[in-house]
């Protein structure tokens, strides 16, 4: 039974043709029907014969050449999927619809039937029992290095690209590169596909000291049609980015390419186009192409194939060097006092590092009081911009308070005298604070003021810094046109709160769905 195994194995392609000169250089496997998935062949160094040659997606036949198939050297040939056009040199075609573009294996066969070249890719979601089949026999033949029967542990030795390659993007072999048969042969290329051409060279990043980046302003809610989702950075510094990672959770969603603020054109501001992927209709502003709109601003656009920001649930933005330590992190919730598990270890890594304040360490209530209150706003965003002189704080660690919501301003330093453009009154202020209410100090009580239009309703309530209910002071109180509200320095319980900081937290429902959630901080002072 031995034997008739390894003969069986043979039969189908475990052994990797010799000596073999066509090698898969640029795949495509997410592209609209109308123009088709592609594959790329390369000839190298010498004439190939590839009559009677196959083209194998996982276990599965695409494509036999035809006879007189013979190329001489530096050829590319194309392979179009969806079909059935007469080949014609360099372009071939078959009638297969497309290319699976999840995780996927691709062969290229003699006309023996053995292996001559192969390329693994993955977009950790999907490894199938075809897939690892046909991952087992890439690597059998010798032509992928990788472990069998791993499972999705084989997505670290795969060409792999969260999220999916993309339309508008290819992985293609390193220009220069050796054919080590290996996944760090392979590159994303991103709105760079070059199809019966060379790859392009990969950017690699000449520096190895970033300047300090700080978040300053993010909309996670804001539709396509006013510019959408944006993250902006400010970079005080002149020095080049190149390799800083945006991560939405735990997602990559933007590595930096090489381009230097406060240098030539471009200005403090980063502006991270996040609704928008990358690509040859809108490519990233770098320190090679220019200031390519003429704003003063280096615009970037999102590595993701379907791009944007959550803004209906929980979630955070961190900023990371290209080594992975986190420069700078923004947390949000939208709701009291619950706050989503997945994001509880970047919260407390970002803790950890020291840039965002309070440290939880897995108290369930601490993480949303801890983030800034977001309610999904389609025309507002998040700012710490309006902090210092229009300017954002740089200072670490950031809290939750040092973000107001505000107008979108991707981009723009805010006129300090306005505070930022068409901001309306805040619907929450504290005045008398700090106070004390039995020992010393000018003031008794807290003064916690309300305003909001005739229709709307407002929730109050007060946390401590760990995010704990402390007491409750208004349910659907009407603070048309104000209302004032008085805390005495006790708890639900009548005791007496320790000194400390505290969170005033308003909900303000309106007449229809509209709900705005605020907070504020009120600072206890000398208690018994």
């Amino acid at each position: 039974m031995v034997f008739m195994k390894e003969a069986l194995l043979l039969i189908f392609g475990i052994v990797a043709a010799a000596q073999a000169q066509p090698l898969i250089n640029e795949v495509a496997s997410e592209e609209a029907p109308a123009t088709g998935d592609w594959i790329e062949l390369y000839v190298a160094s010498a004439p190939a014969d590839l009559s009677g040659w196959k083209i194998y997606e996982q276990n599965t036949l695409i494509k036999t050449f035809p006879s007189n198939s013979i190329f001489s050297a530096d050829t590319y040939l194309i392979l179009h999927f969806n079909s059935s056009a007469p080949d014609e040199t360099p372009d071939f075609y078959t009638p297969d619809t497309g290319l699976t573009g999840t995780s996927n294996v691709l062969t290229l066969r003699n006309a023996e039937g053995l292996i001559a070249d192969a390329v693994v890719f993955s977009d950790s979601s999907s490894w199938t029992s075809a897939q690892q089949s046909a991952f087992n026999l890439a690597v059998a033949s010798g032509q992928w290095t990788g472990t069998p029967d791993a499972g999705t542990r084989s997505f670290l030795e795969s060409v792999n690209i969260a999220g999916g390659i993309g339309a508008g993007n290819s992985i293609g072999r390193v220009p220069g590169s050796a054919d080590n048969n290996h996944f760090l042969d392979w590159s994303h290329y991103k709105g760079k596909q070059t199809p019966g051409t060379q790859n392009p060279a990969v950017i690699t990043c000449q520096t190895t000291r970033h300047p300090e980046g700080t978040i300053s302003e993010i909309a996670p809610s804001l539709p396509l049609s006013t510019g959408g989702d944006f993250v902006e950075i400010f970079v005080r510094e002149r020095a080049d980015v190149c390799g800083l990672k945006l991560r939405e959770g735990e997602n990559i969603i933007k590595i930096f390419p090489p381009v230097t603020p406060n240098a030539g054109p471009f200005g403090e501001f980063v502006v991270l186009h996040a609704s928008i992927r990358v690509s040859l209709e809108n490519p990233d502003e770098t320190d090679a192409t220019g200031d390519l709109n003429g704003n003063g601003v280096i615009d970037l656009y999102s590595d993701e194939s379907s791009p944007g920001i959550t803004g209906s649930s929980d979630n955070s933005v961190s900023l990371e060097s290209s080594e992975g330590r986190v420069m700078d992190f923004i947390g949000f919730a939208d709701r009291l006092p619950l706050f989503g598990q997945d994001y509880y270890a970047v919260y407390d890594r970002a803790a950890a590092e020291g840039v965002w304040s309070p440290v939880c360490a897995g108290e369930e209530d601490c993480y949303a009081a801890g983030s800034v209150v977001w309610a999904n706003s389609s025309t507002k965003s998040m700012s710490k911009k309006a902090k210092q002189a229009g300017l954002p704080r740089t200072e670490r660690p950031s809290t939750a308070l040092d973000w107001e919501i505000s107008p979108p301003s991707p981009g723009k330093v805010l006129d300090p005298a306005q505070n930022a453009p068409g901001r309306a009154k805040k619907p929450i202020a504290v005045t008398q604070s700090p106070f004390s209410p039995v020992k010393g100090g000018r003031f008794r009580e807290a003064r916690i003021h309300c305003s909001a239009d005739e229709s709307s309703r407002v929730s109050m309530r007060i946390f401590d810094s760990r995010g704990r209910l402390v007491l409750t002071l208004a349910e659907r109180l009407s603070c048309f046109p104000e209302s004032v509200l008085p805390w005495n320095g006790r708890g639900a319980d009548g005791a007496w709160v320790p000194a400390g900081i505290y969170i005033v937290w308003a909900e303000i429902k309106g007449s229809g769905s509209d709900v705005q959630r605020t907070a504020e901080t009120v600072v206890v002072g000398t208690m018994p």
